[in-house]
């Protein structure tokens, strides 16, 4: 998977896009170019901790990334508990929902 959705295309996937709840993230998801975006909220803590879940989020989806059949546009939207999760606990959790996701993909 790539990184770097344009703003427009992060809002578009983030407002309209098909969810899926996890402990430690939520999916949002549309068809397109395979591509990842981030929301981590103040919610989750100061600046720096917050950068921190992102970079963590970051790595977990390198870790779990597989190719999907059918290619999406994904925003991956932190939830306060990611900050003092274990990174073997969120790779599960992220794959667990990837799964999910590719699953309500596929039965359309």
């Amino acid at each position: 998977m790539k990184t770097g959705l344009t703003r427009a295309r992060f809002e578009e996937v983030f407002s309209t896009g098909k969810r899926v709840q996890a402990k430690f993230c939520r999916l949002m998801a549309l068809p397109g170019e395979g591509r990842v975006g981030f929301a981590v909220s103040r919610k989750v803590g100061s600046i720096a901790r917050r950068n921190r879940v992102r970079r963590r989020l970051a790595a977990a989806v390198r870790e779990c990334a597989e190719p999907p059949d059918r290619e999406l546009d994904i925003v991956v939207g932190a939830r306060p508990e990611a900050a003092d999760a274990d990174f073997i606990e969120i790779v599960a959790d992220l794959k667990q929902a990837l799964t999910k996701m590719r699953e309500r993909w596929e039965s359309e």
